[in-house]
Protein backbone atom coordinates (compact mmCIF):
# COMPACT_ATOMS: atom_id res chain seq x y z
CA UNK A 1 0.00 0.00 0.00
CA UNK A 2 2.71 2.50 0.99
CA UNK A 3 4.64 1.73 -2.19
CA UNK A 4 1.71 2.49 -4.50
CA UNK A 5 0.90 5.61 -2.50
CA UNK A 6 4.39 7.09 -2.73
CA UNK A 7 5.16 5.96 -6.27
CA UNK A 8 1.79 6.24 -8.01
CA UNK A 9 -0.97 8.12 -6.20
CA UNK A 10 0.90 11.03 -4.62
CA UNK A 11 2.84 11.86 -7.81
CA UNK A 12 -0.44 11.82 -9.80
CA UNK A 13 -2.12 14.16 -7.33
CA UNK A 14 0.96 16.40 -7.47
CA UNK A 15 0.77 16.50 -11.28
CA UNK A 16 -2.93 17.38 -11.06
CA UNK A 17 -2.16 20.30 -8.75
CA UNK A 18 -4.09 18.91 -5.78
CA UNK A 19 -1.02 18.59 -3.58
CA UNK A 20 2.65 19.43 -3.54
CA UNK A 21 4.58 16.22 -2.96
CA UNK A 22 8.27 16.24 -2.06
CA UNK A 23 9.75 12.84 -2.86
CA UNK A 24 12.90 13.43 -0.81
CA UNK A 25 11.15 14.20 2.45
CA UNK A 26 8.01 12.22 1.52
CA UNK A 27 5.78 15.09 2.59
CA UNK A 28 2.59 16.24 0.94
CA UNK A 29 0.86 19.60 1.25
CA UNK A 30 -2.81 19.74 0.27
CA UNK A 31 -4.19 22.62 -1.80
CA UNK A 32 -7.79 23.18 -0.80
CA UNK A 33 -9.96 23.98 -3.80
CA UNK A 34 -13.69 24.56 -3.84
CA UNK A 35 -14.31 22.05 -6.64
CA UNK A 36 -12.39 19.27 -4.91
CA UNK A 37 -14.04 20.00 -1.56
CA UNK A 38 -17.47 19.75 -3.23
CA UNK A 39 -16.51 16.41 -4.79
CA UNK A 40 -15.22 15.05 -1.48
CA UNK A 41 -18.38 16.18 0.33
CA UNK A 42 -20.54 14.44 -2.29
CA UNK A 43 -18.44 11.27 -2.07
CA UNK A 44 -18.82 11.27 1.70
CA UNK A 45 -22.58 11.88 1.43
CA UNK A 46 -23.16 8.93 -0.89
CA UNK A 47 -20.78 6.69 1.02
CA UNK A 48 -17.89 6.34 -1.43
CA UNK A 49 -14.88 4.80 0.27
CA UNK A 50 -11.30 5.22 -0.97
Amino acid sequence: MQLSLTHIHLPKMDAAGIIDYDTRSETAHYHETRRLEQYLALAEKIGVQG
